[in-house]
């Protein structure tokens, strides 16, 4: 227990390294223009394939979404012609989705840019 802080940030690493040297992984940036903006929880870190899947579902393919900022999120992945580029200009609506995805992962907390944009998750979630 005492060292998981350190083995967490050390598989961290060696798993982004990793990424990163893999030929087959494409980094592509989100640009968010619009109203809302992107969110993030405990778990910000997201494999998009393990969306509405069982939590301890093993996906089969890896994806990973990571909003940066409010206005900047990141996708890694093996299919990198599902997008028109390596940069992509966002919607409300993609954002939303994006969204979506940070609250069916987090475990308890989520973090917005606005208080009132935090007060209308907390309401569409009690719902």
């Amino acid at each position: 227990e005492n060292a998981l802080g350190v083995l967490r940030h050390i598989f961290a690493l060696n798993v982004a390294h990793s990424l990163c040297e893999d030929p087959s992984y494409t980094i592509i940036l989100l640009l968010n223009d619009s109203p809302v903006s992107f969110i993030t929880s405990d778990q910000p870190v997201i494999n998009t394939h393990s969306i509405n899947t069982e939590l301890l579902d093993a996906p089969t393919e890896l994806e990973i979404y990571y909003p940066v900022s409010p206005k900047k999120a990141v996708i890694i992945t093996m299919n990198p012609e599902q997008f028109k580029s390596d940069t992509i200009f966002v919607t409300s609506e993609d954002v939303n989705r994006y969204n979506s995805f940070v609250i069916d992962r987090s475990h308890e907390q989520i973090f917005a840019n606005s208080e009132s944009q935090l007060s209308e998750l907390t309401f569409s979630l009690s719902r």
